[in-house]
């Protein structure tokens, strides 16, 4: 009797501790479960995270690669540069009326891929323009743009060129910005040039080779000047100026009128 007694006490005992332990057990498995849910949703946090600074990454690199795309603040065509008398020799009709054959031969220079060897070849490049014009037009004195695209397309056989008027300032940076570059007739006076002899040529031309969108200035050859090698002119005083004026000499002084606008577009190579 004694021993049924023990036996039931032992296995009572027996049962409290198994069901104590499964207990416990199972209370660390819902302890891990909550802390594996826990881990989990900490992973998708640090996941998300990492996406949203992944997206926001690309972001910057995609708004850095615009901005880089975007056309650059200043354009320029780098192109051979010859004054218009390259020696320095100012006495020869030739040098002081050649703005139009400098700046012809610049052009040309640019369009071959070619540079002035020295002042000798920028001079007899000058002189074998005047010679053409001499026998074609009668003179060599203040080419038009209509003489000049004759010069081009005559001369040289070079006809990749238009010829525009009556343009806009913003025509202008249009056609820069396409590479190209711009033979164009001025009021040589308006330009307020400090390197020209007072007052400064009546017709003059010069080629358009840049704009600096960040200044507002046109850049240019300037042959007029032996510093006019990337000479800058404020966009605005430069347009107001250009004139499209006839060949050959007694030109008003000033000009009746510098509305009418005529240049030629040398379309880029």
């Amino acid at each position: 009797m004694r021993r049924i007694f023990f036996l039931i006490i032992l296995l009572a005992i027996l049962t409290t501790g198994l069901l104590f332990w499964r207990g416990n057990f199972s209370q660390k498995e819902k302890n891990v479960a909550a802390n594996s849910e826990q881990v989990s949703q900490k992973e998708n946090i640090v996941e998300k995270k990492q996406e949203e600074q992944t997206k926001s990454i690309e972001n910057k690199v995609e708004v850095k690669e615009n901005k880089t795309d975007k056309a650059p603040a200043v354009r320029q065509e780098k192109i051979p540069f010859t004054s218009q008398a390259p020696t320095g020799d100012w006495n020869d009709s030739r040098f002081q009326d050649g703005c139009e054959e400098a700046s012809i031969a610049m052009v040309i220079r640019w369009v071959q891929g070619t540079t002035f060897s020295s002042p000798q070849d920028a001079t007899q490049e000058i002189f074998d323009i005047a010679k053409f014009e001499d026998k074609t037009f009668g003179h060599h004195i203040d080419s038009s743009v209509d003489d000049a695209g004759r010069i081009f397309s005559q001369h040289y056989g070079y006809e990749d060129f238009v010829i525009k008027k009556d343009f806009t300032l913003e025509d202008l940076r249009s056609d820069l910005e396409k590479g190209n570059i711009l033979l164009v007739p001025v009021f040589g006076q308006a330009l307020k040039n400090p390197n020209f002899t007072p007052p400064g040529p009546i017709a003059h031309m010069l080629v358009v080779v840049g704009w600096d969108e960040k200044t507002k200035e046109f850049i240019t050859n300037d042959p007029g000047t032996k510093r006019g090698d990337g000479y800058r002119y404020n966009e605005k005083i430069l347009f107001d100026a250009i004139w499209a004026y006839p060949s050959g000499k007694n030109h008003s002084n000033p000009p009746i009128s510098t509305k009418q606008k005529a240049m030629i577009v040398i379309i880029s190579k």
